[in-house]
């Protein structure tokens, strides 16, 4: 089974099948969940395009094995979230709704039958809300917050387990930055503006560069350039981003891109727009202090224009909720 973990999947799943036919001889070998686990996760790490219908295949005959008195086998959680992961990595285009069939299962095995080895935690939740953001399906950023929403129902009611980490808004994020049609784009930009604001009013989340990186790119392509509103945002996002001492790479080049020279340029100041090249290096310290290592990348942003302006505030206003 080792060989799984160098990506041959197809090797172990047969491997696994010839386990299986000796399944009941006594004194042969006999794979347990363990077993399953690791092809499964083979079938992850490969780029097959039946990847994920494999992966689901090796769960439905973990649960048929298990009725057939072999309990050993009995999936659990993790059983369905090495599945989900799969999916996630998939590249087929009926991903994101196989996800959310496998998630209402465990969730109508928990609630109805009192499973609790498969209740769904925070991983199967942010998992199938990251195969919903990778997906082309139209609404996904409003998909993905109303499972947000539905964690953050479910850890109030005192389920621990599924209580949202920042992962869990990335992800909302993410799929509010590639939303694609003109009222998705348009929702998204609401959707993304009040993640932020909830990751702020929670005393276990803080927003990171990544956050603040996808929510520039969010601006980039959801709001249109004339629409008043765009220059507002970014500055606003820009000082909080200052303020929580997380600017990188990252969020410097997503910001350019979403600011355009002129805007850019005003908001980093005149010292640093002079530079031909800038780097995390030349940023002031209280704007990279909270970055895990933030004078080792030494990303470089070729200057795109020479127009200057004054300083920005680092202080975030308080704006209420949209």
């Amino acid at each position: 089974m080792d060989r799984a973990k160098g990506g041959h999947a197809e090797k172990a799943q047969a491997l696994l099948e010839e386990m299986e036919k000796k399944i009941k001889k006594k004194g042969s070998v006999k794979p347990d969940r363990i077993s399953y686990h690791t092809v499964i996760d083979a079938w992850a790490s490969s780029s097959h395009a039946n990847a994920a219908e494999q992966a689901e295949m090796l769960l439905d005959r973990m649960e048929l094995l298990y009725r057939r008195g072999f309990k050993d086998l009995k999936p659990t959680s993790q059983s369905f979230n090495m599945v989900l992961n799969t999916l996630s990595k998939s590249n087929d285009p009926e991903a994101a709704e196989r996800s959310l069939k496998i998630l209402s299962y465990m969730e109508e095995a928990y609630n109805d039958k009192g499973k609790f080895d498969i209740r769904p935690d925070v991983v199967a939740y942010t998992t199938v809300m990251n195969t919903l953001a990778k997906s082309n399906l139209t609404g996904k950023a409003k998909k993905t917050k109303s499972i947000l929403n539905k964690m953050m129902r479910l850890y109030k009611k005192g389920y621990h387990n599924v209580r949202p980490n920042i992962l869990s808004y990335g992800t909302v994020l993410n799929a509010c930055a590639y939303s694609k049609t003109r009222g998705d784009k348009e929702e998204a930009i609401q959707i993304a503006l009040n993640c932020i604001d909830e990751i702020k009013e929670k005393n276990w989340l803080s927003p990171t560069h990544v956050i603040y990186a996808t929510l520039f790119q969010t601006i980039s392509r959801c709001m249109p350039r004339r629409d008043e509103r765009r220059e507002l945002e970014l500055r606003t996002a820009f000082n909080a981003c200052c303020s929580d001492g997380q600017v990188s790479s990252l969020v410097m080049r997503n910001l350019r891109e979403a600011a355009g020279p002129k805007l850019y340029f005003e908001l980093i100041g005149e010292e640093l727009a002079s530079k031909r090249y800038l780097t995390e290096s030349d940023l002031p310290f209280e704007w990279t202090r909270s970055l895990s290592s933030p004078r080792s990348r030494m990303s470089t942003f070729r200057r795109t224009g020479i127009r200057a302006g004054k300083k920005i505030k680092t202080k975030y206003p308080n704006r209420k909720k949209r």
